[in-house]
């Protein structure tokens, strides 16, 4: 991932575990968020929303066709 990008919306959409692991190769800042806080900030920014929504359609279907 690079700068701005973001991981573990499918668990917090989904409401599934993980199915991925992570691991800094640089010395990173990253930003944990509850589920909870989730769904309000994305509820009150629909360019946030659009944008994971996008990223998480694209995720699954990468993740449907590995499946094949």
């Amino acid at each position: 991932l690079s700068d701005n990008d973001f991981f573990g919306e499918m668990a917090l959409i989904s409401e599934k575990p993980h199915n991925a692991t992570d691991q800094a190769v640089e010395e990173s800042e990253v930003f944990k968020l509850k589920k909870d806080d989730f769904i309000k900030l994305v509820s009150s920014n629909s360019n946030m929303a659009g944008r994971i929504s996008s990223e998480f359609l694209k995720r699954l279907k990468i993740n449907l066709r590995s499946r094949e």
